[in-house]
């Protein structure tokens, strides 16, 4: 059970029409509570601590 994933919500994935913005507002709001980009893709960000949640 060490390597599996722990969290209880797969993904959460939200839309923009200003994808900069939006990256650099989660980066602060995400950031708060400890997350960070986990990976990345053109126009896409995924956010998490271990794992991509966000």
């Amino acid at each position: 059970m060490a390597n599996e994933n722990p969290s209880i919500i797969s993904h959460v994935s939200l839309g923009t029409n200003d994808f900069p913005s939006a990256l650099a507002f989660y980066e602060r709001v995400l950031g708060t509570l400890g997350c960070r980009i986990i990976m990345e893709h053109e126009g896409a960000a995924a956010f998490g601590k271990a794992y991509p949640e966000f």
